[in-house]
């Protein structure tokens, strides 16, 4: 890990090395199948071409980096980067012995990367940067002049069902903090303004900018029941924050408020909820 990146995010790179990550990469089938829709969405507004060098930001147990690699083969490369080491070990388990796929466990927004990119991705991988126009900036210099970058990232949380309806159920038996994080500090909701968004490409040179919304319903923890996807929630997401001083008698009395409250999103074998995005598209200097 770079020690320029350890300075940075080194919140976001503890957070991410220890439990949070973890969860995520035990979890990780069944968020792919939740996030999967979106980052397919994403990466079809501009698609890689076969024989690309794509640089993968953020991406985690690397579902994102092997679909990326099966559209840039036979001649081209994925480079997937994070600041996650147990998410990247399950993203080179899964890689198997695909060489186009390479992995990188550093902070994208500060690794001095050996050669220009011919474009840049990512899904739900840009939200977390302590300064993003530097990050972004530090990117830029990553891609080859004109190269295009695109990425999907969360609006806010009263257009996320998938995250309104768990956290509502929550802070029903649990007393939110006194004082909320800023809405700009990092975390998934931290691009919900898409003209800060905006705002921050432009500073880091950035051009051709595009924000569009695009809504979905996803279904949450993979294939099962309302109570299955309570468990889901309770264990992984924004939501589940929130139980981590609850004690037995609270934590039994949300999954089954939950569980009651999602049984009507129960359909085609499992929970779906509605998900509210940013598009976004540029190009480097």
């Amino acid at each position: 890990m770079d020690n320029q990146a350890a300075a940075g995010n080194a919140d976001q790179i503890e957070f991410w090395n220890g439990p949070a990550g973890a969860g995520w990469a035990a979890l990780n089938d069944r968020l792919d199948i939740m996030l999967r829709p979106l980052g397919l969405t994403a990466m079809d507004r501009d698609p890689p071409a076969p024989g690309e060098h794509v640089l993968d930001i953020g991406c985690g147990c690397g579902d994102s980096t092997q679909e990326l690699s099966k559209r840039v083969a036979p001649d081209g490369t994925v480079t997937g980067v994070d600041v996650s080491s147990v998410m990247l070990a399950r993203a080179h388990e899964r890689a198997g012995d695909d060489k186009r796929q390479r992995f990188l466990n550093h902070d994208a927004a500060s690794h001095t990367f050996d050669t220009p990119f011919d474009r840049a991705f990512s899904r739900f991988g840009v939200m977390f940067f302590d300064d993003p126009p530097a990050a972004f900036t530090n990117l830029a210099r990553a891609l080859k002049p004109g190269a295009p970058i695109s990425f999907v990232c969360w609006r806010e949380v009263a257009d996320n069902a998938w995250v309104k309806v768990p956290m509502g159920v929550m802070r029903r038996h649990i007393e939110a903090p006194a004082e909320a994080p800023p809405s700009d500090a990092p975390g998934p909701f931290a691009f919900a303004d898409g003209a800060r968004v905006a705002a921050i490409l432009e500073a880091a040179g950035f051009t051709d900018i595009s924000i569009g919304a695009f809504d979905h319903t996803i279904q949450v923890g993979g294939p099962g029941t309302a109570l299955d996807a309570t468990d889901f929630f309770m264990q992984q997401g924004p939501a589940s924050r929130l139980l981590n001083d609850a004690d037995e008698a609270i934590l039994s009395a949300i999954r089954a408020d939950l569980a009651g409250e999602l049984a009507p999103f129960e359909r085609d074998g499992g929970v779906f909820l509605g998900a509210g995005c940013w598009l976004v598209g540029a190009r480097a200097p």
